[in-house]
């Protein structure tokens, strides 16, 4: 799939190449950044999406730049799965009321209008917590990610030391990697 390729000053959000649409892969990536450092261009951070393509081109291209991941990338992938989850959610939610529906109505003695659901009622409001407690859990680990990854993090009216934020974070890393593990088999793709 093709993409777009921009190598930008993060602190000027200057443009210093653009290339595409073409496949972003390694080989295209280290075309860029060797071009710039031919024209004399030097940057002591690489900062990406975290893909091997651009890591492989950073390395090879200026091996001695510190290679970090950028926050905006990490940040849209959590969205992306609190997303689907709540999704997940709704549609859990319209088949346990579905459910509902056809119990009723089989209660009252009446013919139901479509085939009974797969899945009773009681099940389907089990799942329904499961999922909506997943989406809330991501949601809360998200939002301390974000918060600890923050330029300043105050916390009780005080700056957060590195060791103490750096300790929260693989905390709140831990947490997510556990609730990937421990999530209903049908999200947990979404959580990996």
């Amino acid at each position: 799939r093709d993409g777009y390729l921009s190598a930008v000053d993060a602190r000027t959000g200057a443009v210093w190449a653009s290339a595409g649409p073409c496949l972003p892969d390694a080989a295209r990536w280290t075309e860029v950044l060797q071009a710039l450092a031919e024209r004399g261009l030097r940057w002591p951070v690489v900062v990406h999406d975290g893909g091997k393509a651009a890591a492989g081109a950073a390395a090879a291209a200026a091996p001695a730049s510190l290679d970090q991941r950028d926050l905006w990338h990490v940040l849209h992938r959590c969205a992306q799965a609190q997303a689907r989850l709540e999704r997940a959610v709704a549609d859990a939610e319209a088949g346990w009321a579905r459910a509902e529906r056809h119990e009723a109505a089989v209660a009252a003695g009446q013919r139901p209008r479509y085939r009974p659901p797969a899945v009773p009622a009681a099940a389907q409001a089990a799942r329904v917590d499961a999922l909506a407690s997943v989406a809330a859990d991501l949601a809360y680990l998200t939002g301390e990610v974000r918060r600890l990854l923050g330029v300043v993090v105050v916390e009780h009216g005080r700056l957060l030391d590195a060791a103490t934020r750096q300790g929260e974070l693989a905390a709140a890393l831990a947490l997510l990697a556990e609730l990937a593990q421990t999530a209903p088999a049908a999200v947990q793709p979404e959580l990996g």
